[in-house]
């Protein structure tokens, strides 16, 4: 029997728009920033760019969206407001199939009041396939190296592992530090000790700070919990 999972939540809008790099200029936006913006800053910024997509957003409604795309059966229950927003919201998370229970007003305020702008890096898709080469390669060293530490045997800890990791050299197409990050994840979950001290200490000598190592620990947690609900 399959798992059913609820979400209750802010209904947040997400406002989709391509900029180029003067424009982050112009306004003082760094690229991978997310920041809280007032109405007025909102407005301003909309008679410069063009929408070229609205879609459902809000932390609880994304992993809502993640677990749809798990093959999970996710609810959201939020508020949205009887506008353009509140109409797009509802579409936006009955075509990934998240059953959506709302309270729907008729106020002057519109759906997704709070504005948080984020500036996304258009390579996105490129540092998720980074992660899957990282998981896919840690999926093998999580078994491998603790297998050597177990067995304690001189011999077999110095023969090669002869598994193939070339992916590791091109960092799986993102730099070396995402690529480290995207591992120690992977190894947190597939808790391996060794692994997961050499990359905790390849990451701080980069320059992650203890609070940034520690939010990689709090996203392999979640990750694994959504993990183990969905396959129970």
């Amino acid at each position: 029997m399959s798992k059913k999972i609820l979400g209750i939540g802010n209904a947040i809008v997400d406002v989709f728009v391509k900029v180029d790099e003067d424009f982050l200029l112009k306004n003082s936006l760094i690229k991978g920033s997310m920041k809280l913006i007032e109405k007025d800053e909102f407005e301003i910024l909309k008679t410069k760019i063009k929408i070229e997509k609205i879609e459902a957003g809000g932390s609880v409604a994304n992993t809502m969206a993640g677990i749809a795309y798990l093959g999970g059966h996710p609810s959201f229950i939020g508020k949205i407001n009887s506008d353009e927003f509140g109409k797009i919201y509802k579409k936006s998370l009955e075509k990934i199939k998240v059953d959506f229970s709302y309270s729907e007003k008729n106020e002057n305020l519109p759906t997704g009041n709070g504005k948080i702008l984020s500036v996304i890096l258009a390579d996105a898709p490129v540092h998720a396939e980074s992660a899957m080469t990282a998981a896919s390669i840690m999926a093998q060293n999580n078994v491998w190296y603790p297998y050597v530490e177990m067995a304690n045997d001189e011999n077999l800890k110095g023969l090669p592992a002869q598994l193939r990791m070339n992916a590791i050299a091109q960092h799986g197409g993102t730099t070396k530090a995402k690529f480290e990050a995207y591992s120690l994840a992977a190894s947190i979950v597939g808790k391996c000790e060794f692994c997961v001290k050499a990359h905790y200490d390849g990451l701080k000598t980069m320059g992650y700070t203890v609070e940034q190592l520690r939010d990689i620990g709090r996203i392999a947690a979640v990750m694994n919990s959504v993990a183990k609900v969905l396959n129970s």
